[in-house]
């Protein structure tokens, strides 16, 4: 894989990821990267990876023989230097070259920071492993001369397109069928010749003026060029893009398609964007293309599925209509600001999912596309959900927001209610905490609900429907000191929950949808128990929501015994 290669791809990742070689060497780094370290991304090239984290040259050294050794995936950890302070980050290297007598291996490199760990992207894991995959399944280049990887040689031997591939001083080294069925000239003649020796002087020159000025910048580009067949002049579209061979050396690629006719042009357009589709539509990712004005023109499938729009809306009022409404504002002037200046979009905000009529969070990217004189001439982003990752930050911080408030309690009858609101809408739609007095009676202390036109409902159902000891679900099963999650409160679980069918009414009323119910214990002691309820949301909760409300509620629990010992030594 070559830099280029690894760009193309890594370059839409939201994650730094990077080429490197077995002994530390960066070959090449994605925009994510830069910015992870803090400078661009090709000032990273050919730095050495212990100059640029913190943990010893040894440890680093260790890690990349363990991922150079292994055909899978090697975890390890790595601390990196952000804005002074250190940052803990998850490895994740593969092998993409394996290591031959004439060159050392080639390994990908992802470095994920523990903090936004929690939510992983499944399918973007699976994308690179498979890519890591296909290129260790890669075989030996044939010959030094033609320094052609067989599998892409096989493809662009049967390409639709006349291909080629030159060293650095021009001399071709590889053509495939169509190109030799064109010209009427066999293999054997092309290969070691330069265009001087195959063409006119003044088409040479075009060749040869377009391939140095992508072996100079080291980017892919379009040209128009013009060539002399048998049966007259034609013109041609031709994408050139830099390659290197096993060894290092700068090659050139091409790809020509014969354009004199207009319909084989417009023919050939259209499978491109066909070709397009099919790939876009693949991906489990939302993908968009806009023209250079910003105007979305397509959509692949998932975003239909997602959206459940008809596929004739495109355009702002194809995506600002599901955006949150407090991300629209935001949103439209960043992509404008982005538009304008030519520059990579990037941006997160909540879409509104058809399926369930709730928000989800999503990662937007796009880059423009420009052509030979560096004008933009498209759009392409892609939509990431990263909901997960957005929930669980939300979850740590309302934990940590509800203990910071927790360890200044010293009266144990404290601002209660500040616990309950603060958990609204953060980590549920409806939460009730509920003390023992000292009586041992239980009394419900705080209750806040997402809407406020549903408390008079809420204390309705809490004045004269109670919850008792005797419940066989809900708070009475938590105060037996056992927790309770009930996933999905289905209406036979509802009659559980409230056996009177008045009360059982409220809670519909209510929107019940998901319960998680956990006791505040310490040292064995009962002293209260926190109630968590998801209500007209379209969240749900699961395993890792309980271990967030079993944590608040052991820090509830030893904040109310301290605040009884504060009481004891202060009188």
């Amino acid at each position: 894989m070559t830099s280029e290669q690894f760009l193309f791809i890594a370059d839409v990742l939201p994650e730094a990821t990077l080429l490197v070689s077995a002994g530390g060497r960066v070959l090449a780094a994605n925009r994510a990267c830069g910015e992870r370290f803090g400078m661009a991304a090709e000032l990273l090239c050919g730095r050495w990876l212990h100059e640029l984290v913190c943990d010893a040259p040894d440890e680093i050294a260790g890690y990349l023989r363990s991922c150079s050794r292994s055909r899978q995936m090697v975890v390890g950890a790595i601390e990196l230097s952000v804005d002074g302070k250190t940052e803990a980050c998850r490895a994740e290297g593969g092998l993409l070259r394996p290591k031959s007598q004439t060159d050392e291996a080639l390994l990908l490199l992802r470095l994920i920071p523990k903090s936004s760990a929690v939510g992983k992207f499944v399918a973007l894991n699976q994308r690179i492993g498979q890519l890591a995959d296909e290129v260790q399944r890669r075989k030996r280049w044939q010959t030094a001369a033609q320094a052609v990887d067989q599998r892409f040689q096989t493809f662009m031997i049967n390409s639709p397109t006349m291909a080629f591939i030159k060293d650095a001083e021009g001399r071709y080294l590889f053509v495939n069928r169509l190109l030799e069925d064109r010209y009427r000239r066999p293999f054997q003649d092309w290969i070691g010749k330069t265009d001087l020796d195959l063409y006119p002087p003044h088409h040479a020159e075009q060749y040869r003026r377009n391939d140095a000025r992508v072996l100079d910048s080291g980017i892919t580009a379009r040209f128009t060029e013009t060539g002399l067949l048998a049966d007259g002049l034609h013109h041609f579209l031709s994408f050139k893009f830099p390659l290197e061979d096993i060894a290092g050396n700068r090659l050139l690629g091409g790809m020509s398609l014969d354009i004199t006719e207009q319909r084989r042009a417009e023919d050939a357009l259209r499978a491109s964007e066909d070709q397009f589709r099919r790939l876009a539509d693949a991906l489990p990712q939302i993908v968009w293309a806009a023209r250079p004005d910003g105007f979305v023109d397509y959509f692949n499938e998932r975003w239909y599925e997602f959206t459940g729009f008809a596929r004739e809306q495109f355009g702002q009022q194809g995506w600002i209509g599901i955006l949150h409404p407090d991300d629209v504002r935001r949103t439209v002037d960043t992509y404008q600001v982005c538009i304008q200046q030519e520059r990579l979009y990037q941006i997160e905000y909540r879409f509104k999912d058809r399926a369930t009529g709730g928000y989800r969070w999503f990662l937007g990217r796009a880059v423009p596309m420009r052509d030979e004189r560096g004008k933009v001439v498209r759009w392409f982003g892609t939509c990431t959900d990263i909901d997960e990752t957005k929930r669980a930050e939300q979850k740590l911080r309302f934990l940590s927001d509800a203990s910071a408030g927790l360890a200044e309690l010293r009266d144990p009858a404290g601002d209660w209610q500040s616990l309950a609101e603060a958990a609204v809408p953060a980590f549920a739609d409806w939460c009730s905490i509920d003390l023992i007095d000292g009586n041992a009676a239980w009394r419900r202390t705080a209750v806040a609900h997402v809407d406020q036109d549903k408390m008079p409902l809420v204390r309705d159902l809490v004045n004269r429907h109670p919850p008792g000891p005797t419940d066989p679900r809900g708070l009475g099963r938590v105060i037996t000191g056992k927790p309770e999650l009930i996933e999905d409160v289905s209406e036979s679980m509802l009659s559980e929950l409230a056996p009177d069918p008045r009360r059982a009414r409220l809670l519909r009323e209510l929107g019940m949808k998901s319960y998680i119910g956990v006791p505040m214990l310490v040292r064995g002691r009962m002293l209260g128990a926190l109630s968590f309820v998801m209500a007209d949301s379209s969240r749900r909760f699961d395993a890792s929501d309980l271990e967030v409300a079993q944590e608040l509620a052991h820090r509830a629990a030893i904040a109310i015994d301290n605040a009884h010992l504060y009481q004891a030594l202060h009188g």
